[in-house]
């Protein structure tokens, strides 16, 4: 797969995640390129009962859809073993269907007997591009069972791919509702949870929806992001010099870029997921006058610590907002010097409650307050 099939490929997913009408030409493309007899889209919710399917997109005929979703599901030893594993994911994993069910095992059961050979489907290539305690979502890609086993170069295409699968799904899923309800792109995009924002190659903002616009006016003590010039830039300076940099298009097959934008406290941080796409096809640009020659998309979500929270903080501690916040800084490492900096605060202010910090916790400094949190006092 060379850069321009890439770009290409990676175009379709994010106008599919936008685009409900965009899902089948995604899919047969991503069938064509690797040389399967069927492709789908799904995501499962996890229940204490059988999962429900949230999302199902398929390149197959609508036969194929209303027996798998009416009974197939229950059965079908793959979702079966991925559901069972327990395993989390934090980064997508590409496999084959050996590394879930020895092809002998599923040759021999009612699933592939009475439904997968219909459809010429046995051999599995598969992203799992989530696999939360909510969530199981997945690419498959299939061929019959006398076909060739996928090769190294189309598992190693289909991990280069699945960073961007994944995204796109999250989109997708995010905004289905919405969409289901309203049929406007438009108001799906403004009403999404998640904070999105259209750049230019300069970091110029073109677009963004609602969550976005609540991000950027932020009140000063919680401000991560900010405009200047009508371009995107961090808060912090060194946040700031790699979010530049994190901007600048990247050559080859380079999964999105991420990045950690640091608040005045924790719990105020931002992940951001960044990518760049050519417009091509992508709904909010329907007048191609008006529509720029490449974008970057960029995702926000708060950055969750794994430290204690400020509430237990002051619920346990007797301490205030502000030195709760500052403990959390502190348990990052952060000096009292960096601190003061990401606070807006001066050194004396900061001084005054680490002492009371101390105090209230009964530690005698940053090391032990650290010992103490996390070692089970927090």
């Amino acid at each position: 797969m060379d850069d321009a099939l890439f770009k290409s490929l990676t175009d379709k997913i994010y106008t599919a995640a936008f685009d409900e009408a965009a899902w089948s030409s995604l899919l047969e493309t991503l069938r064509v390129h690797f040389g399967a007899s069927g492709s789908t889209m799904m995501s499962w919710q996890r229940t204490a009962g059988y999962p429900p399917i949230l999302t199902f997109k398929s390149d197959c005929d609508a036969e194929y859809l209303r027996k798998y979703g009416g009974y197939f599901y229950k059965i079908d030893p793959w979702v079966r073993a991925g559901m069972n594993s327990g395993i989390v994911l934090i980064e997508p994993w590409v496999g084959t269907g050996d590394n879930l069910v020895p092809q002998a095992e599923l040759i021999e059961s009612e699933f592939y007997r009475d439904f997968l050979r219909h459809y010429d489907q046995c051999l599995l290539l598969v992203a799992a591009t989530e696999s939360t305690d909510k969530i199981l979502a997945s690419y498959s890609f299939f061929r019959p069972i006398n076909g060739q086993e996928f090769d190294a170069g189309l598992i190693n295409d289909l991990w280069a791919l699945a960073p961007h699968l994944k995204r796109g799904s999250i989109i997708y899923r995010q905004s289905a509702e919405l969409r289901a309800r309203s049929g406007l792109f438009e108001t799906s995009f403004n009403e999404l949870a998640a904070a999105i924002l259209l750049l230019d190659e300069h970091g110029r903002v073109l677009e963004m929806n609602a969550s976005a616009k609540r991000l950027l006016d932020a009140p000063n003590h919680l401000k991560v992001l900010g405009l200047k010039n009508g371009c995107l830039v961090a808060r912090i300076a060194s946040d700031d010099t790699a979010l530049a940099s994190a901007l600048k298009r990247r050559p080859g097959f380079a999964p999105p870029a991420e990045l950690v934008l640091h608040g005045p406290s924790p719990a105020a941080s931002l992940r951001l997921a960044i990518t760049p796409l050519s417009t091509g096809s992508f709904p909010l640009w329907n007048d191609i006058n008006q529509r720029p020659q490449s974008v970057i998309l960029l995702m926000a979500s708060p950055l969750i610590p794994s430290l204690p929270v400020t509430a237990r903080l002051v619920e346990r501690y007797d301490l205030t907002l502000a030195e709760a916040e500052v403990t959390l800084l502190l348990l990052e490492g952060l000096s009292p010097t960096q601190i003061a900096a990401r606070r807006d605060k001066s050194i004396n202010t900061i001084k005054a409650q680490i002492k009371q910090i101390y105090a209230k916790t009964g530690v005698t400094g940053q090391t032990a307050l650290l010992a103490h949190l996390l070692g089970g006092g927090g």
